[in-house]
Formats: C-alpha cells, sequence, structure tokens
C-alpha cells in the first residue's frame, strides 16, 4: 500500500509475475529498476527502497511491525521536511491518492 500511495500505480497488478520474481529472490534492485523506469517523475530515496524492501520480504517473519516502521528512517525523513517541502509532498500524496480513489472506483 505504501508503495501505492507513492506511485500512484499498484505496482503487483501492473507488473505482476516479474515484480513478485524479483522479490521472491530478493533482487530488489531489478524491482526498483522497473518502478523507476515508469515513475521517472518520483524520486525514491534509498530510506523508501529499504523501508519497502523490508516489508516486502518475502520471509514474513522477516518483515517489521510497526514499531519498526514508525521508526525507520524514511519516516524521520519525511518528518524532518521543513514545513513548505512538506506541502509539496503533501499535494504530490493528495494528487497520488486521487489517482488511486480513481483507479479503485472503475
Amino acid at each position: 500500500m505504501l508503495l501505492h500511495l507513492i506511485t500512484g500505480k499498484q505496482i503487483f497488478e501492473v507488473y505482476k509475475e516479474r515484480v513478485h520474481s524479483f522479490i521472491k529472490k530478493r533482487q530488489y534492485e531489478k524491482f526498483w529498476k522497473i518502478i523507476e523506469l515508469d515513475n521517472k517523475e518520483i524520486e525514491l530515496s534509498p530510506e523508501f527502497k529499504d523501508l519497502v524492501n523490508s516489508m516486502l520480504d518475502y520471509n514474513y517473519k522477516n518483515r517489521p511491525d510497526i514499531i519498526d516502521i514508525l521508526n525507520h528512517p524514511w519516516l524521520d525523513e519525511i518528518r524532518s521536511l521543513n514545513s513548505e517541502d512538506f506541502l509539496v509532498y503533501e499535494k504530490l500524496v493528495e494528487k497520488k491518492l486521487e489517482i488511486i480513489m480513481k483507479t479503485l472506483s472503475q
């Protein structure tokens, strides 16, 4: 859901088996190449990728719990944005949410 929120796309619906294969094999660099090629307008930070990688770990026992997620450096990065940057980010997220809602309603 986090990846969907940031990219505005249902990644696992769009890329299907290719993406699942990369995740299962822990080939995250290949996974991110696909995502970034199709989302050139969005810069995905290493911290964001790290969080998503950990959440997508094929072994559910290795995935972070909510406390780990809330304490992840990517959320610190978001919290540290100055108010002007945060407003820009917030508008981007709102736009992505609109796209998601439109997609889900179809």
